[in-house]
């Protein structure tokens, strides 16, 4: 049987395995790490629901496509130039930048 994962969006920075993760973050880890990293309010997990609202309000936030990609290259979030709407709303939210927008 696989190891249960769960994924969380840090709300503090944290070093995992040698490596600097930053706040904001949207990151899987095995069940035990992200449970302890919950309990100590360093990270809240991640439900597909709440990024199905993260998506709709973003999507309503961001009319026009050219202004999301402004808004998201301001924040830093890497995407291909002929990217879509909901690609780079998918980055957004996989590089853990939402609060940035």
């Amino acid at each position: 049987m696989a190891n249960k994962t769960i994924s969380v969006v840090l709300d503090a920075p944290i070093t995992y395995n040698g490596e600097e993760i930053a706040k904001g973050e949207v990151i899987e880890l095995p069940e035990k790490s992200a449970k302890s990293l919950i309990k100590e309010q360093t990270a809240r997990e991640v439900r597909p629901a709440d990024e199905d609202v993260v998506r709709q309000a973003l999507d309503e936030k961001y009319s026009d496509l050219a202004d999301l990609k402004k808004a998201a290259e301001a924040a830093g979030v890497e995407f291909a130039a002929n990217a879509t709407k909901a690609k780079v709303i998918d980055a957004i939210i996989e590089q853990g930048k939402v609060d940035a927008l």
